[in-house]
């Protein structure tokens, strides 16, 4: 998104709050994915997992910050990262390592948005 000057004041503010808005929708996503990237230690962390997962697998279009209006915002399929998100959790149960109960252990993948 491009900021295009105009005779406008207000056609600049409106473009420089879309900017932000966009760059909060980013943040939110980011730090949703990480959550689900990071080893779940504690009874907080696997709710705060289990609110991420319910977050993301929820298809709401009415609240501004749910996940479908978070990936359109920022020209996402919602359904594709869905799909790349529950794919990545599978390959990592199916090899069978257990997030909470390996100490200080990385994540054995890396959530990108990029295709």
């Amino acid at each position: 998104m491009a900021i295009t000057m105009s005779d406008k004041p207000e056609d600049v503010r409106c473009d420089r709050e879309a900017i932000g808005e966009r760059r909060l929708m980013a943040a939110v996503l980011e730090d949703a994915l990480a959550v689900l990237a990071t080893a779940a230690r504690t009874p907080s962390d696997r709710r705060l997992q289990a609110e991420t997962w319910n977050w993301i697998m929820a298809y709401d279009r009415e609240w501004p910050f749910s996940f479908d209006n978070v990936c359109e915002s920022l020209d996402l399929d919602p359904d594709t990262l869905r799909t790349r998100v529950q794919q990545l959790e599978s390959a990592t149960v199916s090899r069978g390592w257990q997030r909470s109960h390996r100490e200080n252990a990385p994540a054995p993948r890396q959530l990108r948005l990029v295709s």
